[in-house]
């Protein structure tokens, strides 16, 4: 699944340590696990009611908050594998009551251009940790600026993102929006 970015690591990066490069291999292999754990059809019935948000302030959504963004808000789903979750940020409605119950660093895939941020609601589930996987009702995609060198980890040609995991109640208006692959 990976194996484009295990030859960049193995042959073409001079510059690693051997342990850098096995930090990187076991992070791939992470990845790779994470996916295989769970079935598409299991992705989708998470999906279902796991909803993204992000932070901000007065009715603005932004990926990468400052200080004064402490408010939460729930982002229209967009289909689940191939679109960004974070890039479309169209604002639904305030996200009230929900408890953070879990903060990750996250991994994913450049598609195309490094440029393109497309952190997608697959890579949060597949990457939530399955201690909490059944109590999240939301998450959300941090960073904390939208800067390649902070982005970007060039060595496995993936973005690099915090992903943070909401425990509460997400509404039955957002709920009972269907959720494409």
């Amino acid at each position: 699944m990976y194996q484009k970015q295990r030859e960049w690591i193995t042959t073409c990066c001079p510059e690693l340590s051997q342990s850098q490069k096995e930090q990187y291999l076991a992070i791939l292999d992470n990845l790779e696990k994470q996916k295989q754990a769970l079935s598409q059809e299991e992705v989708m019935a998470y999906a279902a009611k796991i909803r993204p948000v992000l932070f901000g302030s007065n009715g603005e959504a932004v990926l990468d908050p400052k200080p004064q963004d402490k408010e939460l808000y729930w982002i229209e789903s967009t289909p689940i594998a191939t679109v960004s979750a974070a890039f479309y940020r169209k604002v639904i409605g305030r996200a009230d009551g929900l408890k953070e119950i879990g903060r990750i660093e996250s991994y994913h895939p450049f598609h195309g251009y490094y440029i393109f941020l497309r952190p997608s609601t697959a890579d949060a589930i597949y990457q939530c940790p399955k201690d909490i996987l059944d109590k999240v009702c939301a998450f959300a995609f941090v960073t904390p600026d939208l800067d390649v060198r902070t982005t970007c980890d060039f060595n496995l040609e993936m973005h690099k993102l915090t992903i943070v995991y909401f425990e509460g109640e997400v509404p039955q208006e957002i709920a009972a929006t269907p959720v494409e692959w």
